[in-house]
């Protein structure tokens, strides 16, 4: 089976999508056209929901209108945050938590002991959910084992919500399974099936034989995203070899998506090695993913093992990743630990 042929496709869009982090913010134009949008809809919605709790939403009487408009909302908000996460936003609006509990731009955690009314809880979803939360579907996320949208997981999500599903086994329920064919519009009702693999140990990626199960299964859709997710480790593998400061924990070409390295600041080479090279070498990471953090353009986790100073873990599975993210992780790396 030729694994990089059937991830030709799939890496047409992401290894050519731009990565340049004077793009990252949108214009100001743009900004202040979305702000007007969001605060006329905004209006909108206050004014149909002025005096509207969750009691009158269905099964109430007369709820179905202000049910209707709750759901219409709440998609759009929902969908709006989807496109921000791709249309070149920060990974995370990070802001100090003393600054966000003295109430920064109305951030509250607070809990009412009175009921609220729709208007506010949407308002909630808005502000403290989705601007002060990680974007963890953005494709320079690299921080944990939870990362890129599903969007067709999503929309299963919403369905086996809306009836009720309890995903179980048993004699009375059957497993929901939305099956998409190549043209992405198969839906398919399967009967207890359930196909298991170990996709990978937390750090090191021990990992099942993925492609051997994906050609039992005839998965194409999960062969190619792994192959991508291979091919993506191999490219970072090559940079980090010919990258000056940075070292690999692992010599050997990876055979699986996770890749683990070291920045080496200018300032700890030609020092003699062992344990205060050992130590300071162990602070690199922390310092980095801080600065990170505090700039909300990428992040990604970093962990000692065993005698190991602190590296940096790169796990591929987000479907939106590319090149240019891999390369632009890299460049703030640099940029973030060659005067540390």
């Amino acid at each position: 089976m030729d694994h990089k042929a059937t991830a030709n496709k799939t890496n047409e869009y992401t290894n050519s999508k731009p990565r340049d982090a004077n793009k990252i913010h949108t214009s100001s134009l743009q900004q202040e056209g979305e702000e007007k949008e969001r605060e006329t809809r905004a209006e909108r919605f206050v004014n149909y929901f002025a005096n509207t709790y969750a009691s009158g939403l269905l099964p109430s009487k007369n709820g179905e209108g202000f049910t209707e408009q709750l759901l219409l909302e709440v998609a759009e908000i929902l969908l709006s945050y989807i496109k921000r996460t791709y249309d070149g936003e920060k990974v995370l609006d990070f802001h100090h938590p003393h600054r966000l509990l003295e109430g920064l731009q109305g951030f509250s955690l607070d809990l009412s002991d009175q009921l609220e009314l729709l208007e506010q809880i949407l308002a909630h979803c808005r502000r403290e959910t989705l601007i002060y939360g990680v974007k963890t579907g953005h494709s320079c996320y690299f921080n944990q084992l939870s990362s890129g949208f599903d969007i067709t997981g999503l929309a299963g999500e919403r369905l086996t919500a809306t009836v009720n599903t309890n995903i179980r086994f048993d004699d009375d329920m059957k497993l929901w399974l939305v099956k998409f064919a190549d043209d992405m519009n198969l839906v398919a009702w399967v009967t207890s099936y359930y196909i298991s693999a170990t996709a990978g140990t937390t750090i090191y990626w021990a990992l099942d034989p993925l492609c051997d199960i994906a050609d039992v299964w005839n998965i194409r859709l999960f062969e190619t995203l792994i192959n991508r997710f291979l091919e993506l480790a191999e490219y970072l593998y090559k940079e980090l070899s010919s990258r000056e400061n940075f070292g690999l924990v692992f010599d050997d070409e990876p055979e699986h998506t996770n890749v683990c390295f070291w920045y080496i600041p200018p300032s700890l080479k030609g020092r003699p090695s062992g344990p205060e090279w050992d130590k300071l070498l162990h602070q690199i990471a922390p310092k980095i993913k801080a600065q990170m953090t505090e700039e909300g353009m990428t992040m990604i986790s970093y962990e000692p093992q065993g005698d190991k100073a602190n590296f940096f873990r790169m796990v591929f599975f987000n479907p939106a990743t590319g090149k240019p993210d891999v390369d632009f992780l890299l460049e703030e790396t640099e940029r973030l630990g060659k005067d540390l």
